[in-house]
Formats: C-alpha cells, structure tokens, sequence
C-alpha cells in the first residue's frame, strides 16, 4: 500500500474551506455597497481577516516543501505584504485610487496571521484564547472610529442642503482625498484646499451626511482655481452603482476657469445618466470630483458645494 502522506504535509481541507468562504466577500464586485459610515468600516475591516486568512492558506500550501518550522509562515508573511501592496499599485495604473489605509489594515491581518499560526497551534488553550480576545478587540478598533465619526456626520445632516460644511470639523469625515490628492481644510474661511499630484482621477470624494436628494434641481459648486483652465471631472453615484461599472453612475465634467468660477450640474441630468436605469437621487452614496491626466499636478479651493 503506498505511504500516506504525514499530517504536517496535508493541507486541512476545513481550514482552506473556511478561508475560501470567508475571502470571497472581500473580492466580489461591491455591486451593492453598504450604506451608512459603521457598515461602510466593518466591509473594510474585512482586509483584517482576509489577509489573517491569506496568510494562513499560503503558509499551509508551503508547509510540505519546508525544511523549516518558521519558513512557510516567513514566506507566506512576505508573499501576502506584496499581494496587498501590488494590489493598492494596480489601482493606481488601472487609474482607481489606491488606498494605502487599507493597506495598513492588511498589514495588521498579517502580523495576526503570524502571531495566530503559533499561538493557534502551540499556545493550547490559553493560546487561543488570547488570540480570540486580541482579534475581537482589533476588529472593534477598526470599526470604532467609524462608530464615533457617525455621531458627528449626523450633526451636518441639519445645514444640508449645504454639502460643503467646512468650517465644521466634521466635515473631515465626509470630504476625503482621493487617488494621488491631498486635502486640507481652512476652519476660519470654510474652504477646501486640494492639491493634485501627477496621475489620473485624483481629486476628493463626499460623502454625504444626506443622501436623499430629491426636492433639489441643481448642484452648485464653488472653486477658486489659481492656475490655468482645466477640466473637473465629476461622479456620482448612488447604492446601486458599481464601482468598476462606469454606465451606472453620473460621470461627466465642467470646465474650471481661472479664478473664481461655480459649477452648475442639474440633478436631472445626473438621474438620467445610468445605462438602463436612472440614478436613483433618493440614495445617493458618493460626489467625486477629479482631474484628468495630470502630467504636473494643480491646486484649487473649494469655497462651497450645495444643492438648490
């Protein structure tokens, strides 16, 4: 009869089960996002136990060829860090932004990943359920931040139509930097201060306190641009746009003049944007404003953004 392979050398076919499960939510097509800042964090925090699991599988594919106790999870650490890492770098060649928050989560999923394969296999009961602990702390701290930024978000619902709310702090967790951008805010003047470095789509992204819409004809933004006329791109999209889809959502662009000029989009024409569909102005998710191939960079000042 020919020899079995020893139990170190055999995959756990549950183990790849469960991790094959519980990874594929964190590569589907997000053909209908979460709605709402708490569910928003917990889809993001599932980088943490992706990665753990990434980096647990790898090991475990490794571990027949080892001649070494620490080398496969070494390697899977390494293998899994650029997978995360690659992956943040094709966004930005595919023109997506990359986010390196999401990044940084990855790394934490793999430092879990390393620490759970010994305390998972070696630590006995106490091991694991110190591992336990520390996971459900870790993934409370990713979603905690988003728990308590909700409260605030909901305090500029009350200035809406006013999307813009910059001399309000909380305005930082709902106008955030996109792609290759930065942005600062200016309390005392309730300006937005972007600057643009080389690349494509980068710029900044709102999302709304208000999501609904409806009632509204137009939304009005107001830019100071310092430099030469440019193009401003401008999405938006509401709980059933895909982001990898560009007909199901409102894409289009303005022309910027130098100096102070404002934005006039009418929200009829962005419900009758979608292919197949309109864009539903009761759910609306994301206002994106962007620049195009930048081969430089610019800057420019967003004085306001409201709808009328």
């Amino acid at each position: 009869m020919p020899e079995s392979d020893p139990p170190a050398a055999r995959l756990h076919p549950r183990v790849l089960l469960v991790a094959g499960l519980l990874l594929v939510p964190l590569f589907l097509p997000r053909i209908h996002p979460p709605e709402g800042r708490v569910w928003e964090a917990g889809w993001d925090a599932l980088h943490f136990p992706g990665f753990m699991l990434i980096t647990w599988t790898i090991a475990l594919f490794l571990q027949p060829w080892a001649r070494s106790p620490h080398t496969p999870i070494i390697a899977a650490a390494l293998l899994a860090l650029m997978t995360g890492g690659v992956s943040e770098l094709i966004h930005d060649a595919i023109g997506r932004s990359s986010s390196w928050s999401d990044f940084a989560v990855d790394t934490v999923g793999v430092g879990f990943g390393v620490a759970g394969w010994y305390l998972l296999r070696g630590g006995g009961t106490i091991g694991r359920l110190l591992f336990g602990g520390l996971v459900i702390v870790a993934l409370a701290l990713l979603i905690l931040p988003a728990i308590m930024s909700t409260r605030q978000v909901q305090e500029l619902r009350k200035r809406f139509p006013d999307l813009g709310c910059f001399q309000d702090r909380a305005s930082r967790f709902v106008w955030t930097a996109q792609g290759n951008a930065t942005a600062s805010f200016d309390w005392e003047k309730g300006t937005l201060h972007v600057r643009v470095g080389p690349g494509l789509y980068s710029g900044v992204s709102c999302w709304p306190a208000e999501s609904d819409w409806t009632g509204h004809s137009e939304l009005r933004v107001g830019i100071e641009n310092p430099g030469e006329p440019f193009a401003l791109g401008i999405r938006i999209d509401d709980l059933r746009s895909a982001s990898s889809r560009h007909g199901s959502r409102y894409n289009g662009e303005r022309q910027v003049a130098a100096g102070t000029s404002e934005i006039r989009l009418s929200l009829d024409e962005v419900r009758q944007a979608p292919e197949g569909r309109q864009l539903d102005l009761a759910h609306i998710r994301r206002l994106v404003l962007f620049t195009g191939d930048e081969s430089v960079g610019r800057e420019f000042v967003i004085n306001s953004a409201f709808l009328n």
